[in-house]
């Protein structure tokens, strides 16, 4: 709001008022006038006016602050042990930093689609190119997606949550909690001029098998599968295979991680294994324990099952249609300008 200072005066203020455009008008009917211009004739500024108005108009600089870009990539293809390229011409400012994500094409939030994330392997690297093709990033050439994700995403968000979530970071400068302040160290500039996003990945997953050596067939009694301190219902001797894998997907512990599994057999008849998908992990953090609770054979006798890991299992993207998520932050500055606060690319 510009305030404005004027003595008691004798002069009036003229207002004139004219259509925008021409208005021409024949024959009979209603004409209608779409716009209105106005002119207002005052007169000289108070020498109040004077000193305050530069001060108005004047450009103060109030922060710096760290402006996200979103760049979606959805239903994207990703290839298997192949280069996997994508041009960031939606990107202009000094970018600090990005991070991206990798989830199923098409997730939402009703089935908890957005909780789960692929990681891309220990294996793949990511790289900043030149529209030639020159890496233009860290140390001249591709950094390991398993350092960006453990050493800087873990260092500069270290909560439980996200240090177990496959955030891939991409730092483009040298502390990232002090872009965020307002005062970064380094930058990269892009301007919209085919700078490339390079991820190469490495071979597809690996589920893991757990198998289940069950010594004595079980004939009465109830028992419960345990993952991480935390264990399912009771399961009766003789439930299925397809019960077992949905009181162990139920288990908080492996939804934390978005980890299933599917039974080949139940536990009655005698050995079977677990195939546990890990997409964000690739191998299980723990083995999957049974505890016997009251098992018994025919005989009776107790029965036990001991676990082992057979295929262990490895991280990695699958060929397949993802949806990416992919921001940069971009520095800004907020200033205030003509009465008001206005923001800048720097």
């Amino acid at each position: 709001m510009l305030e404005w200072y004027a003595d008691p005066s004798s002069v009036d203020f003229l207002i004139d008022l004219w259509p925008t455009g021409n208005v021409i008008v024949s024959g009979s009917g209603t004409f209608t006038v779409s716009g209105i211009d106005v002119l207002i004739k005052a007169p000289l500024f108070h020498s109040m006016d004077e000193a305050l108005l530069p001060r108005l108009y004047a450009e103060a600089k109030l922060s710096n602050y760290l402006d996200p870009v979103p760049i979606p990539l959805t239903s994207t293809t990703l290839t298997a042990s192949a280069t996997n390229t994508f041009i960031l011409n939606q990107l202009v400012g000094k970018a600090t930093h990005g991070v991206m994500m990798i989830r199923a094409a098409g997730a939402s939030a009703t089935t908890s689609g957005w909780m789960t994330m692929y990681n891309v392997g220990a294996s793949a690297t990511i790289d900043i190119q030149s529209p030639g093709g020159t890496s233009i990033w860290g140390g001249g050439g591709p950094m390991p997606v398993s350092y960006l994700m453990r050493e800087w995403w873990c260092e500069n968000f270290p909560s439980s949550f996200s240090c177990n979530k496959p955030f891939i970071t991409l730092p483009l400068t040298g502390n990232i909690q002090k872009a965020y302040k307002g005062s970064p160290d380094g930058f990269m500039e892009f301007k919209g001029d085919s700078k490339k996003l390079v991820l190469n990945l490495g071979p597809a997953p690996t589920a893991e098998v757990q198998t289940f050596t069950v010594t004595g067939t079980a004939a009465s009694g109830y028992y419960r599968l345990s993952f991480r301190g935390e264990y399912t219902q009771p399961l009766a001797y003789s439930a299925s295979a397809s019960a077992m894998q949905t009181a162990f997907n139920a288990l908080k512990s492996a939804q934390a991680r978005s980890i299933t599994v599917v039974f080949n057999q139940a536990l009655s008849a005698g050995t079977f294994t677990g195939t546990f998908t890990c997409p964000e992990t690739g191998a299980m953090p723990d083995l999957v324990m049974v505890d016997c609770m009251n098992l018994l054979t025919s005989a009776p006798a107790g029965v036990s099952v001991s676990t082992a890991v057979t295929t262990p299992g490895v991280a990695g993207i699958a060929t397949g249609t993802y949806d990416i998520y992919l921001y940069f932050w971009v520095m800004r500055m907020a200033m205030c300008q003509y009465g008001r606060i206005t923001t800048k690319l720097l």
